[in-house]
């Protein structure tokens, strides 16, 4: 059988998680959930807003 996994270019993956990181900050609620659940402080969220793992971190949170 043939997969159906779909694959996105990094630079649009990066480039979406970064709007996705902007979405959840606007919101002071939706941000507090986000640093609770990861557990990353927000001046770490900000030092490593750009980081490969923190992008993967917000995909993910964004998916639940």
């Amino acid at each position: 059988m043939k997969s159906t996994a779909h694959t996105m270019p990094t630079e649009a993956a990066e480039a979406l998680a970064l709007q996705a990181l902007a979405f959840i900050a606007t919101d002071p609620a939706r941000l507090t959930a986000f640093v609770e659940e990861t557990g990353v402080s927000l001046d770490q969220l900000h030092i490593n807003a750009g980081q490969p793992a923190t992008l993967l971190s917000v995909l993910e949170a964004m998916l639940r």
